[in-house]
C-alpha cells in the first residue's frame, strides 16, 4: 500500500527516478581549465531537459530539501509505515448498556485495519511519503540566484546557463586566406608570369585542434593516418594542412576562435599558418624577412585574421644575404656539398631566374 501511494506521490511531485531527456537544441559550456574558452573535451555538454526548464549538468550541484514534520488530527499519531495518521477509536455505554464505536473527528474507520485512519497535513509544502515529512522545497547551495530542477528523480542547479541553439545560433569567424593565391596571367609560349611575380611565395592555411565544432576529433594532425576517419570530422584542406606541416614548410601565424556560442564563450578554436612549397622555402622566408625593411620589424606575417604569407620580389630576392642565414636544418641530411657551395648555388639560380624575367 505504501509502495502505490509513493509512485502517486512521486507522479506529482516529479520525485520518480527516471532517465534524463536531453534538450538537444540547448546546450552549456563551462571554463574548467582557465584558458579563456569553452573548446576542450568536457567543457560543452547538452542541457537535460527538466520540468522547470533546461539544466546544464556541468558543475551541476544537489539542492538541499527543506522539510518540517506532518500533523495529524487531534488523538491519533502517525505511522510511519503505513504514512498514515492512525488514532484508536472511542466507545459510548448507551442506555440499555448498548456500546457505540465511533473514530475522533476528522478519522474515518478502516476495518481492514481496525483502527481509525486520516491523512497527514501539511501546514505549507507537501507530505513527501519517502521523508514521513512535508517537503517545503530546495535551495540551491550555489545561490539563491539559480534554481532547483528535477533532473531525472534528484533536485539539481547550476550556475552555467543553457542557450537555445535555434535561437541564438553559433558564430563563425572565416578569415582571409585568399591573398596572393592567384597565379595570373601568364605567357602561352614561356609559361612565364606576366604579372607580378613573387618568389617562394606561401598560401594561409588553417586547420582545428579538437574541439565542439570537430568532435573533439584533432584536425591539426594526420596521425591516425586513415584519411576516410579524418574526412568524417575535418575539411580536407586540414589534410594538406597537416601535410605541409610534417614536411616543416609551414610558419605559424597564430590561434582565433573560429566558432563561439553566444553567452558561453568559445567552443572551437583554429590554427592559422603560412605553408610553403618545400622547407627551404620556409626557412628562407623566416630568415629572409628580417634582413628586408619592407617586412622589419618581426616579418609582418600579418594576423590570423588575415595571414600575409607574400613571397619575395625578384629585386627582394637579390638583396638578400644567403651567408647570414642558418640553414643548418635543411642542410642536416646533405653532406655531399658544404654550406658555402649551397648558398653559392641558390644566389646563382636566383640571378639566372631574375634573368630569365628581363626582356
Amino acid at each position: 500500500m505504501k509502495m502505490i501511494r509513493f509512485l502517486v506521490m512521486a507522479v506529482a511531485f516529479g520525485l520518480l527516478l527516471v532517465e534524463p531527456s536531453y534538450a538537444v537544441n540547448f546546450v552549456c559550456g563551462e571554463d574548467t581549465n582557465g584558458n579563456g574558452a569553452v573548446s576542450d573535451p568536457g567543457e560543452t555538454a547538452s542541457c537535460a531537459l527538466t520540468p522547470e526548464g533546461p539544466l546544464c549538468p556541468l558543475g551541476a550541484s544537489p539542492c538541499s530539501a527543506s522539510r518540517t514534520a506532518a500533523t495529524c488530527p487531534p488523538d491519533g499519531s502517525l505511522n510511519t509505515a503505513s504514512d498514515r495518521c492512525e488514532a484508536p477509536r472511542i466507545f459510548h455505554l448507551h442506555r440499555r448498556f448498548l456500546i457505540h464505536w465511533h473514530c475522533p473527528l476528522n478519522y474515518t474507520y478502516d476495518g481492514a485495519g481496525g483502527v481509525c485512519v486520516a491523512t497527514p497535513s501539511c501546514a505549507t509544502g507537501m507530505y513527501d511519503p519517502a521523508g514521513d515529512q512535508c517537503l517545503q522545497g530546495y535551495s540551491c547551495p550555489l545561490g539563491s540566484q539559480y534554481s532547483c530542477m528535477n533532473n531525472a528523480g534528484t533536485y539539481q542547479c547550476s550556475s552555467n546557463a543553457c542557450v537555445d541553439l535555434d535561437v541564438a545560433p553559433p558564430q563563425t569567424m572565416t578569415p582571409n586566406l585568399t591573398s596572393y593565391q592567384n597565379n595570373g596571367q601568364a605567357d602561352p609560349a614561356t609559361g612565364l608570369c606576366q604579372g607580378l611575380v613573387f618568389i617562394f611565395n606561401g598560401k594561409a592555411s588553417e586547420c582545428r585542434p579538437a574541439g565542439a565544432g570537430t568532435s573533439f576529433f584533432n584536425c591539426c594532425s594526420n596521425g591516425s593516418g586513415d584519411f576516410l576517419v579524418f574526412k568524417k570530422y575535418c575539411a580536407d584542406a586540414e589534410w594538406s594542412t597537416n601535410a605541409s606541416k610534417d614536411a616543416q614548410s609551414c610558419h605559424y601565424i597564430g590561434d582565433y576562435c573560429k566558432t563561439s556560442w553566444p553567452f558561453i564563450g568559445c567552443v572551437q578554436k583554429a590554427q592559422v599558418y603560412c605553408c610553403f612549397n618545400s622547407k627551404l622555402g620556409r626557412m628562407i622566408q623566416e630568415q629572409g624577412r628580417g634582413q628586408l625593411k619592407k617586412f622589419a620589424p618581426d616579418g609582418q606575417w600579418g594576423t590570423t585574421g588575415s595571414p600575409n604569407c607574400v613571397g619575395f620580389a625578384p629585386e627582394e630576392m637579390q638583396m638578400l644575404d644567403f651567408s647570414q642565414m642558418d640553414l643548418s636544418e635543411y642542410f642536416a641530411n646533405i653532406s655531399s656539398k658544404s654550406q658555402s657551395q649551397i648558398n653559392q648555388g641558390m644566389e646563382n639560380k636566383v640571378n639566372e631566374f631574375y634573368q630569365n624575367l628581363r626582356p
